[in-house]
This record gives structure tokens, sequence and C-alpha cells, in this order.
């Protein structure tokens, strides 16, 4: 079984209806058993219960919790740092053995079932392109940092910082008490100070405790090529100045035995507000054509975003 936990901004809330959305047309053999959105936002007037229609045949199983009620550290006015110690401290609040961490901006784009995350009981990952070891990277004090902290030579080759992320809720439960009891550590600490780069991220400390357990991550994980795509808004430009259609940049097929596809997309807010009504509107049919959603909820969904303004 799967929980899906989601930490979302109030930003980022009406994305979060394309994501439902997507769940409950793309996962309806997906065994599901909980899926936990986390509200990550210190607005106390701000209320998202009326998201849970939009996850359709999974309504039954949507828990929406205020992070105050998971959290109680000093991470009070970050959202951003302390929506990855949420992610972190996520098994306190699933119960299934797996769990799918998804960001809001993400989507499904086709159906999947167990066996497209579970494989010889390994989970599903994709490949980093590449081994982070040049200093000036811009992950490679996160990662040395966390890699550092467990004994993990830094030439071990890493996981992408992407959504979907998987992980076993035990992995998770035994990582904050490995923290806790052999480095005398909070979560807390790998993000001190608010107004600077955090020591590491959840995603860099994941998958250091796993490889300092299991030696190897392909131990843990069976691995895609690549199994998400998206519009971020610093390849916005790179992808007007491609002339390709939204649609073919988001879905490129990879049809060959080792990669069938990407399995979910994602669209920034910010790359939605730099948009011309045009490429909006584009955005808007990709949603209607993949059945997402019909074009009254997807249209409410961009100008809710573009009309904002939030940067």
């Amino acid at each position: 079984m799967f929980d899906i936990f989601i930490v979302v901004y109030e930003d980022d809330y009406p994305l979060l209806k394309i994501l439902a959305c997507s769940i409950n047309k793309f996962c309806q053999d997906l065994p599901i058993k909980n899926i936990v959105v986390i509200e990550n936002t210190n607005n106390i007037n701000y209320n998202i219960q009326d998201i849970v229609s939009y996850f359709g045949i999974f309504s039954s199983v949507v828990k929406i919790i205020n992070w105050q009620e998971i959290y109680n550290g000093n991470i009070k006015t970050n959202g951003y740092y302390r929506q990855q110690i949420l992610k972190l401290i996520s098994y306190k609040v699933c119960t299934a053995e797996n769990i799918m961490i998804l960001d809001s901006k993400n989507f499904f784009i086709k159906p999947v079932n167990r066996e497209t995350f579970i494989q010889n009981e390994k989970l599903l990952a994709e490949e980093e392109p590449y081994n982070i070891v040049d200093i000036n990277h811009i992950y490679f004090s996160q990662k040395k940092y966390a890699f550092d902290l467990f004994g993990i030579s830094m030439e071990n080759q890493g996981i992408p910082i992407i959504t979907p992320f998987l992980i076993k809720r035990q992995t998770l439960e035994e990582l904050e008490s490995t923290v806790i009891n052999n480095f005398n550590l909070e979560f807390d600490n790998f993000f001190e100070g608010i107004d600077y780069p955090p020591n590491t991220n959840e995603f860099y400390t994941m998958q250091a405790y796993i490889i300092s357990k299991y030696k190897r991550l392909d131990e843990y994980y069976f691995f895609k090529k690549l199994i998400i795509n998206g519009l971020w808004e610093e390849k916005l430009q790179e992808y007007l100045n491609s002339n390709m259609s939204l649609k073919t940049y988001l879905i490129p097929l990879y049809n060959n035995r080792k990669n069938p596809g990407i399995i979910c997309s994602s669209v920034h807010r910010k790359s939605i507000i730099k948009m011309q009504n045009n490429l909006r509107e584009e955005l808007v049919d990709f949603f209607v054509e993949l059945g997402i959603c019909d074009k009254t909820i997807a249209q409410k969904v961009i100008n809710d975003i573009a009309n904002k303004q939030y940067i």
C-alpha cells in the first residue's frame, strides 16, 4: 500500500486541484491507503477543505492536516525550510508501508499501478544524469553535508532532488531516530538560520541514510532514466526558444524497454505567471486533453494563479 504525502503552501493551492484530479484519473489501480495533505501556512484564515472533492474516488481517504499538528520545532516562519522537515517526519501521519512524496505542482499524465513504483520489492527512482562532485555545483554543499554526516563518500551516485520521491515509512522513522540518537541532532539543525542556505535538504538526508544502511542505492531502488518533466520558471525561456508545443515539451516519449516514458509532469506557478495568454490557453487545453479535468476547472486554476501574481 501507498500513502501519498503532499505539503502545500497557500500560493500553490490552485495547482493542488490539478494534482488531485490527476490522481483521481490516473491512480485508480494504485493501492492508496491515505492521501495526506499538509497545510504549510501561518494564515489562520486559510482553509483548503474544499480540495477533498477534487480527489474524486479517493475523497474518503484524504486527510488535511495543519503543519502545527505534527511539527513543534523552531522553524516557525520560513515555510520553505519547514516543508522539508515536514517531509522528513511524514511517517508520523502516514501509516502505509510506502510513502510517495509529491509537490502540489506535480500531476500524473498516464495510468500507474503498484508495478509502476515497486519491482522486486524495490521502489522507483529516477537516475541521476551525472554525479555531483563539482564543488561549484548548486547542490554540492547540501549533498556533502548529508553524506559526510552518515560517513558516505561523495563518489556515491545520488538521486535527483525531484518529486515523486518514494521511501518506506520505516526508513523515515529509523532516519529520525538515527539523527537524534547517533548524532545528537534534530532536523531543525539542518536548516539553521532562515536567511542562509540550509546545510542540506530532505532528499539528500534520506538517500544518505539509505546508502549508509544498504551500502548502495540500487539495493533499495530500481531506476528509470526519466520519470518526470516540468516547466519551471528558469526553464520557461528555454521552452519558448525550443518552438515545441507544450504537449511535446512536457511529455517526451521514450519508447524503449529501459524507459517506458514519463509518468508525471509539473508546472511551476511562477512559470504560469510569466506566460503569455496564448501559452496559458495551451496549458488549459493540455489538462483537458489529458482528461484530468474539464475546461472550467482548468481555466479557473490558471486564472487564479495568473491573477494573484505570486512572486
